[in-house]
């Protein structure tokens, strides 16, 4: 029997993507004859979507009914929220492989071809890939039309052990749960922070690469990352940016117990999370500023507390050790200079 690949897709009010999403997905496989290599389960979570979503999904489940092995289910939900939506997605999966598809991103031609092939020849539990970016169809377009050879992609391919991952991955910038495709059963028993909302990505991919043996990646770009302007991480300052602290906390205390020699670069990832939500409170009106005195108020603390460890001040970029040592001595002061300076470059941009 052919193995499957089910593709956990979360979505509120997506009416604008899921078409496109679900079907780029689908018609890629279909037309590279990849339904030949495994059959395709998408699942999508409607998580309390008010606008069209659940019109365009049932529809979407009529057209791919049974397709060459491809199939759609839908499961609509509460607005709980995309880590809920995954851990209902992870439960419903029955592939031997699942992946994490965002709705207003798509995969490139040829992804989950790539990606199997390379889990069947290193038989690593994780294999991920790189992702594009792209503002327009435009752009879309031309990443999907790039030529590529699935050997030779294949033959790119490095693998780790799961300690080295989390040096050599994580702790390199590929906090991301999406562009890898994962063996079920070593996240079947997994579960998304449902209490965070920035940052569960990078905790469950913790959880993930301890239980992994193996992880092997490839630098080539399959998945496509919608640059979206009302993205989570473009919006301005509210208190759920201060999960960027919580979840490198969570990660340095899963982290150090298989490599307790990585506790500096963890304190340093917690100082710079602290400088960046410091900077986006910084650009906020002064009143509205007040309103979150809490939040300077842990931003300082977690300062004070990384005191402790000079070692992760050290490997930091020169321009946030002279921000932190700005902040130390006047946090108010701080975000009063660093806001004007914002402000000024943003007023002297071209429009």
């Amino acid at each position: 029997m052919k193995e499957k690949i089910s593709i956990i897709i979360p979505v509120h009010n997506g009416q604008k993507y899921i078409r496109a999403c679900v079907c780029t997905c689908i018609e890629s496989v279909l037309e590279r004859n990849e339904a030949r290599l495994f059959d395709l389960e998408i699942i999508i979570i409607d998580d309390g979507s008010t606008d069209k979503t659940a019109t365009i999904c049932e529809a979407l489940k009529r057209e791919y009914h049974d397709k060459a092995g491809c199939s759609v289910s839908i499961l609509t939900t509460e607005d709980l929220g995309v880590s809920a939506s995954r851990n209902s997605g992870i439960s419903l999966a029955t592939g031997n492989y699942i992946a994490f598809l965002d709705a207003d991103d798509r995969l490139l031609p040829g992804c989950l071809s790539v990606l199997y092939r390379i889990a069947s020849q290193s038989k690593s539990n994780i294999v991920g890939c790189g992702f594009a970016m792209w503002h327009s169809e435009e752009e879309y377009r031309e990443l999907s039309t790039r030529p590529f050879v699935i050997d030779d992609i294949a033959s790119w391919a490095r693998t780790y052990d799961s300690h080295e991952y989390l040096d050599k991955g994580i702790l390199t910038n590929d906090t991301r749960c999406w562009s890898k495709l994962y063996r079920s059963e070593i996240i079947k028993d997994l579960k998304f922070d449902e209490n965070l909302s920035i940052g569960e990505d990078m905790l469950f991919l913790v959880g993930a690469v301890s239980k992994a043996g193996t992880i092997t990646v490839t630098d080539w770009q399959g998945y496509a990352y919608f640059q979206n302007p009302d993205g989570a991480t473009l919006r301005p300052f509210t208190s759920k940016y201060m999960d960027q602290i919580t979840c490198w906390q969570l990660a340095l205390k899963e982290i150090i117990k298989l490599r307790p020699e990585l506790e500096p670069r963890l304190v340093a990832r917690i100082i710079t999370a602290v400088i960046l939500i410091v900077g986006k409170m910084a650009v906020l009106p002064k009143k509205e500023r007040l309103r979150y005195q809490a939040e300077v108020d842990r931003c300082s603390q977690c300062l004070a507390e990384t005191r402790q460890m000079p070692e992760a001040f050290k490997l930091l970029p020169w321009g946030y050790r002279i921000k932190v040592r700005a902040y130390r001595v006047s946090p108010r002061g701080y975000m009063g200079l660093y806001g004007i300076l914002k402000k000024g470059i943003a007023a002297r941009r071209p429009q």
